[in-house]
């Protein structure tokens, strides 16, 4: 479900590039390192593809028969993740 990726940038060819992408800052400037988070929109293939997963792995049972532990799972996937991770676009924000 890992929906980012951290890169820690030390090359001073790259970082001058990274400075230039923003707007030549001078905390960019100044800069001899730099931890740049990627994101990744997935979160809705990735739920669906998990919740697959484990009804894959629970068979034959009905969710009333599910462990706690089953049924947290599947809350998880879906309700809290689509809670949390949601395009901004869906409000009508760019």
């Amino acid at each position: 479900m890992q929906l980012w990726e951290f890169y820690q940038i030390t090359t001073p060819e790259v970082l001058e590039k990274i400075t230039k992408a923003s707007f030549s800052q001078n905390v960019a400037k100044t800069a001899s390192q730099m931890v740049i988070v990627v994101a990744r929109k997935i979160y809705g293939k990735r739920v669906q593809s998990n919740v697959a997963f484990l009804k894959s792995q629970y068979w034959g049972k009905s969710f009333a028969d599910y462990s706690r532990r089953e049924k947290f799972a599947f809350n998880y996937y879906q309700k809290v993740v689509p809670t949390l991770y949601f395009d901004l676009r869906d409000f009508g924000r760019p």
